[in-house]
């Protein structure tokens, strides 16, 4: 929703707020992994889409936009072949969403590309 009303992604330095701020999320607390006792923030953002223009907002590709992140931080961003760690009890699963929608946990000792 949000690359259809403003054409991009969001801003990796602030997509945390920039998603609470707007009219998406109604609260921070999906932005919390319940399996990760350790951090108030779960996740980051693939700061390779940080502001990019899709060539086509109704059609986005099948790339990685978010993933599970053990830095804890509020906006995190970073490379998910680098940064995408599973949480404490997850069972080694790094969970990842695509920016045209789809979802999926990668099993133990699988990364992202």
């Amino acid at each position: 929703m949000y690359v259809l009303d403003y054409g991009q992604f969001p801003d990796a330095g602030r997509w945390m707020d920039e998603l609470i701020n707007g009219e998406y999320l109604t609260t921070s607390k999906v932005f919390h992994c319940p399996n990760d006792e350790a951090h108030k923030y779960s996740y980051a953002m693939n700061s390779a889409l940080s502001g990019v223009r899709p060539p086509d907002p109704q059609n986005l590709p099948h790339v990685i936009l978010f993933f599970s992140s053990d830095s804890g931080k509020r906006n995190a961003s970073g490379s998910p072949a680098a940064t995408c760690r599973p949480h404490k009890g997850e069972g080694d699963m790094c969970f990842i969403a695509y920016a045209d929608g789809d979802a999926e946990a990668l099993g133990p000792g699988h990364r992202p590309k």
